[in-house]
């Protein structure tokens, strides 16, 4: 009942579709009418026309039964018509809310969620879920309509006779109930494995190149087998369950009929009452009571189905962001820039939204001044990304805090913190469009095309841009694809550098490109980041060596901090990265 107080809050929340769903059972209302006002016709005709050989009665209700079959059949294509625009309508919202959902949640939340699922459920599921919309809205609301009409005629028509059509009722709700009741779960383990299948499909189709390289087709195919298979398998159980459904219900009506014709043909020849018209009316009502039922029957497995989408696109809603901005959060309209990390303690999530006991950062304490560049090194897995996401709170800390300017980023309004904190991830992602669009993409509207070029030129980005046939105007692919990994790293940080920010942070992002290009970049950020604190996450020690701070991180911790020179003479650490990179310490020193 939850559920379906839901759906009608989501179902009629954007504009006009109240109307429309309104008019829709305007006319579904005279499509029933219509309908039930055919079978006193007929009893009409039989005994007063047949019977008493009166063929004016007989030609002029024939006409009614005519025309009120066409204007039920009008009605009918009108109602379709509106139930088509509500049921898009009530798609559409939803699938903008669900969307808009999921841009509130944190990267927490989207650790939690696979994206092959996330797809599945603003696709597949809100299509389900829009076909119940239409079934339920031309023809499912019309079947209690239809029942109480018939059930009201049939008992004006053969009072002595209502008992079978009850007990047909009774016996046909409780197959349906029965059924929604052993298939609903069901239909919710076969979006379960669509869902398995489609994060096959998503890894096997982007990591293409990988599978060929290593000659893994015959794998990867043994892998999807298993996974449609397994689909394919749970998928016949609904079905099976759902071929019995109809039979039964045509075997309850033939034997509801058998019992009209037996009893009331009996009372007929007995008693003279009820008539040969009055029990082809009845016999009519009692068709037109089932054919709601049997219709149900049919389109319930598609509002079982339904169902579980609705269930699982309602997850989505029921998430609560990991990162909610504080109702008393303040505005910040500018920042000098000085980041300090006061004895922080972080661990993640678990699936079930638990706090993992195991930290990734233990008692960080960290100062960064405004305009120093901080370089932090360290093995992988030593919780160097960790520590630079808490600072546009991309994560909270669990203990101890993070500040900007003395306040704590969590007592900033999450727009404004993220103005001010420009990030250049370690995947470097692109969006479909032009490089101009994917480099103003923080500030689309007061980006420059001179702006454009010269962050462009700072990444070392503009020599392959400008290559290309339509320069900045050059289409960019789907995740980037018709651009070297290197390149798409050059586009991130001109995109990261654009935003203006008065904190920078560069995870990783020269890995993809060879040293003299990250010299170059290194020159031309000196010069056109100055005054900005800057971030710098690295595994290559010449990315650092400039830095006016190097961290080491190990295990989570702080091992070792200082510069480059005092580094090299009182870490083992830093000398081991050194001596494994560039040689020994003491040509160094010599």
């Amino acid at each position: 009942m939850n559920e379906i107080l839901r759906f009608t809050r989501y179902a009629f929340a954007g504009e006009g579709v109240k109307r429309k769903f309104l008019i829709s059972q305007l006319f579904l209302v005279g499509v029933v009418i219509f309908d039930l006002l055919i079978p006193l016709l007929i009893k009409t005709i039989v005994d007063e026309g047949i019977a008493e050989q009166d063929m004016e009665i007989v030609v002029r209700n024939s006409i009614w039964m005519v025309f009120f079959a066409f204007i039920s059949a009008l009605l009918s294509i009108i109602n379709i018509g509106y139930a088509v625009g509500f049921s898009s309508d009530t798609a559409h919202g939803l699938r903008v809310s669900a969307y808009r959902k999921i841009q509130t949640l944190s990267f927490g939340n989207m650790d939690r969620f696979q994206t092959s699922d996330l797809l599945v459920r603003l696709t597949s599921d809100v299509n389900i879920f829009k076909m119940m919309v239409l079934l339920m809205s031309a023809v499912f609301f019309k079947a209690p309509i239809m029942l109480i009409g018939a059930v009201f005629f049939a008992y004006i028509t053969g009072p002595s006779l209502i008992w079978i059509l009850l007990v047909i009722m009774v016996v046909v709700l409780v197959t349906l109930i029965a059924f929604f009741w052993l298939v609903n779960p069901m239909f919710r383990i076969v979006q379960a494995k669509l869902d398995r299948l489609n994060l096959v499909l998503q890894e096997n189709l982007s990591g293409i190149r990988v599978v060929k390289a290593f000659v893994r087709s015959d794998y990867e195919m043994e892998r999807f087998d298993q996974r449609n298979d397994d689909l394919r398998v749970q998928a016949r159980k609904p079905m099976r369950v759902t071929a019995f459904l109809s039979p039964v219900l045509m075997l309850v009506f033939n034997l509801g009929t058998a019992a009209v014709l037996w009893f009331g043909g009996s009372e007929s020849v007995l008693e003279g009452s009820p008539t040969v018209g009055e029990l082809m009316a009845f016999s009519n009502y009692l068709l037109t009571a089932t054919i709601p039922l049997i219709l149900v029957a049919v389109l319930l497995p598609q509002v079982t189905a339904a169902n579980a989408s609705m269930g699982r696109i309602f997850e989505i809603f029921d998430v609560e962001p990991d990162i909610q901005e504080r109702p008393d959060a303040q505005s910040i309209p500018s920042i000098r820039g000085r980041v300090i990390f006061d004895n922080v303690t972080f661990s993640y999530l678990n699936d079930d939204g638990t706090q993992n006991q195991t930290p990734v950062l233990k008692n960080i304490n960290l100062t960064a001044e405004p305009g120093q560049m901080v370089a932090i090194l360290g093995a992988t897995g030593s919780g160097k990304s960790s520590l630079i996401h808490l600072i546009p709170r991309f994560y909270d800390v669990t203990e101890g805090r993070v500040t900007i300017d003395g306040v704590d980023v969590r007592d900033m309004r999450l727009d404004d913190l993220r103005r001010h904190v420009g990030i250049c991830l370690q995947q470097a992602i692109l969006f479909s469009g032009t490089v101009a669009d994917n480099i103003r993409y923080g500030r689309p509207a007061e980006t420059t095309e001179e702006e454009i070029i010269t962050y462009a030129e700072a990444a070392d980005a503009h020599g392959f841009v400008s290559a290309q046939v339509d320069g900045f105007d050059s289409r960019v692919a789907r995740e980037g694809a018709n651009f070297s990994g290197g390149q798409r790293q050059r586009i991130a940080i001109a995109r990261a550098l654009a935003l203006k920010p008065d904190v920078l942070i560069l995870d990783d992002s020269t890995s993809a490109v060879d040293v003299a290009t990250e010299t170059r970049i290194q020159s031309a950020m000196a010069e056109l980041a100055q005054g900005v604190t800057t971030f710098v996450v690295a595994q290559r020690l010449s990315t650092v060596l400039i830095a006016d701070k190097i961290i080491v991180l190990d295990n989570g911790e702080i091992v070792a901090e200082g510069e480059h020179r005092e580094l090299l003479a009182s870490s083992p650490i830093y000398q081991e990265i050194y001596e494994s990179q560039l040689g020994g310490v003491e040509e160094f020193n010599g």
